[in-house]
């Protein structure tokens, strides 16, 4: 398991509590008005253990020059990777 993906399964079960398993990568790219607002690898994790979700969403973001994961259950109305993604966007708008 690559160190990164390693990294980000220790962050989603110290934050979520629970065992986390690697699934698989996907990238996201959304796009509005011909602008790119953002692109980027996420990382989709099963969890088990965990008293409602079943997955998570984790991606790397660079805040003040530092590198933080970003963890979004895969609850309603979650249900992607894209979904996921959206969210923090319309959180930081």
């Amino acid at each position: 398991m690559p160190l990164k993906i390693a990294a980000m399964r220790r962050a989603v079960q110290a934050v979520h509590g629970c065992e986390a398993e690697h699934l698989q990568s996907t990238l996201v790219q959304e796009v509005q008005e011909g602008h790119t607002l953002w692109s980027g690898q996420v990382e989709i994790f099963r969890l088990s253990g965990h008293h409602a979700a079943d997955r998570a969403y984790v991606w790397a973001q660079w805040e003040e020059g530092e590198e933080r994961y970003i963890s979004v259950l895969n609850l309603p109305p979650i249900s992607s990777a894209r979904e996921a993604v959206l969210t923090t966007l319309v959180r930081t708008v």
